[in-house]
């Protein structure tokens, strides 16, 4: 699962009230390059969507599971 949480701090872009994406799912690592850097959660699950109907092992079954915390 990718959980997306709202970070009143300073998140890892050093952007004021940016978006943490918590890594769990994925053990690829170039997998979880290609969506670290994703700041607006709607392009890390595009990403992720795109990612798991590419591979293999997420072809039947999409299991890109977010969950929102806080409004956007």
């Amino acid at each position: 699962m990718i959980r997306i949480i709202k970070n009143h701090a300073l998140d890892n872009w050093g952007k004021d009230n940016g978006w943490d994406i918590i890594y769990e799912a994925f053990t690829d690592e170039e997998i979880w390059e290609q969506i670290s850097h994703c700041i607006h959660p709607v392009n890390a699950i595009q990403i992720i969507d795109e990612i798991c109907q590419t591979m293999d092992s997420y072809r039947k079954e999409r299991r890109a599971t977010v969950d929102m915390v806080n409004d956007w």
